[in-house]
């Protein structure tokens, strides 16, 4: 079995081997080998790692690291080819999927205050725990972390010996193949958290005071650096995290301020997810949005927050915003409609000049709120109704109905039968125990314990 081959369809790897060659110094005796400098070198191994394909799933971190090993260990044994480095790529990537997974603790802090509250919980078979400070035998290794990693870190550490001004500690218990699998797995697992959270905070977060300087829109932060270690506390690994764009301590107490308000919206988000049919691309777009509104460069925000709206071409695709959401309004759109969708094309033709124009806005901080709310929109449809359809392809298309009545005497699908083999009707439409309909005005009227509107095609859910 091949656990790795070319993407030929994309890429020609006998073209970028014929450049590796050229550039490689042979073995002199002494069992080295190199390569001589030259300005596209690191360009073709970063190509090369995209045009190689692993059948078995690993972090990109060790899809890297598993081409980077292959380049030199084929260039030791003799001339490049393409055949002797996909081989030397495909024992690598075996190597990976045979080895035994072991136990790992990767060590980190959140951007709160600590409070007793904070209890270990159980994320994607990973335990996440809380302390006012790492247990005793992970501080060494963590510490050495920090010192290692000092002069990639802009600004302070967060002073864990204040009482007002500290992160929680952070230690995840998880299990991986290797360190890089460990560490990718525990933030994921973090992330997610982290990104519930912060959903269950940000949404109520209409706009900020622009008096103050920028920070980030998320409250929980990861901390700047994660260190993995072995059970025993000793490092793991002699690499290390962090966080590229960590400035400075940014600490929040608003967790601990609405604490009981979060535990029910995570409660409630975890019952989603339990019953939706495509959870891994929900959970993903989680962790997206939450990384997204992690840093303080709101430009930056905005077009991480735009693409990871949008399909992702990665193996697992972000949640889609209803292509409709950039259709002018019409005549027979309710002022709610309307304003919705005037947000939303504003915030597209903004995202348009900065991506393609190469402009900023002082306005940045208006538009960043306009997309934040509306992706909000779209994620808790999502997760409100992803137990009703077979993916987020077919959710999506729901969305991206016409907000007009249709005419008498016809019905109108929207791309597939029912589990039953029937044709689904896009109206009166079944969401769990609700129904939903269409009011006069061309809004959703969601008939359950709590009466809900939804505009289809605008994603609003105010309630």
């Amino acid at each position: 079995m091949a656990h790795a081959r070319w993407n030929r369809k994309d890429f020609d790897p006998d073209l970028l081997v014929e450049r590796l060659e050229r550039l490689r110094i042979p073995d002199d005796g002494s069992g080295s080998v190199g390569f001589r400098g030259d300005l596209f070198f690191e360009d073709v191994v970063s190509v090369i790692q995209r045009a190689t394909v692993f059948t078995v799933p690993m972090p990109e971190s060790e899809g890297r690291r598993i081409v980077g090993r292959a380049l030199f260990s084929a260039a030791r044994a003799g001339a490049l080819t393409v055949g002797s480095l996909i081989g030397e790529i495909n024992r690598g990537a075996k190597g990976f999927a045979e080895a035994p997974e072991r136990e790992f603790v990767l060590a980190t802090s959140v951007s709160v205050r600590y409070f007793p509250v904070l209890v270990d919980t159980d994320v994607a078979e990973c335990k996440i725990s809380f302390g006012r400070l790492l247990p005793e035998h992970l501080r060494p290794g963590h510490e050495t972390a920090m010192e290692r990693t000092r002069r990639f870190v802009f600004g302070e550490y967060p002073d864990q010996g204040s009482l007002l001004g500290h992160y929680t500690a952070v230690w995840v218990a998880v299990r991986g193949r290797s360190g890089y699998e460990a560490a990718a797995s525990a933030l994921a697992a973090l992330d997610l958290l982290r990104g519930i959270w912060n959903l269950a905070l940000n949404r109520r977060r209409w706009s900020r005071t622009t008096s103050k300087r920028r920070t980030p829109v998320n409250g929980v932060l990861l901390g700047p650096v994660h260190s993995l270690h072995n059970p025993d506390g000793g490092l793991a690994s002699e690499a290390d995290w962090y966080e590229y764009d960590y400035v400075e301590p940014t600490q929040s107490n608003e967790l601990k301020r609405r604490w009981e308000h979060v535990r029910r919206n995570e409660s409630g988000t975890w019952a989603c997810l339990d019953r939706s049919l495509y959870r891994p691309e929900l959970e993903d777009a989680i962790r997206r949005y939450t990384r997204a509104l992690d840093t303080r460069e709101w430009d930056v925000a905005f077009v991480q927050l735009w693409g990871y709206s949008k399909t992702s071409r990665g193996p697992s695709p972000a949640i889609p915003i209803p292509s409709r959401s950039s259709a002018p309004p019409s005549s027979t759109q309710s002022q709610s409609e309307t304003c919705t969708c005037r947000s939303s094309t504003t915030s597209k033709d903004y995202r348009n000049r900065s991506v393609h124009g190469g402009e900023g806005s002082e306005g940045i901080e208006a538009y960043l709120y306009q997309l934040k709310r509306y992706v909000e929109e779209v994620l808790v449809f999502h997760l409100r109704g992803g137990h009703e359809f077979l993916s987020v392809e077919e959710a999506s298309r729901f969305l991206d109905q016409p907000t007009r009545r249709p005419s008498k005497g016809r019905s109108r699908t929207y791309g597939r039968t029912s589990r039953s083999g029937r044709p689904r009707s896009s109206w009166p439409r079944r969401l769990g125990s609700s129904t939903v309909a269409r009011d006069p005005d061309g809004w959703l009227r969601v008939s359950s314990v709590k009466s809900h509107w939804i505009a289809v095609g605008k994603n609003v859910l105010p309630y």
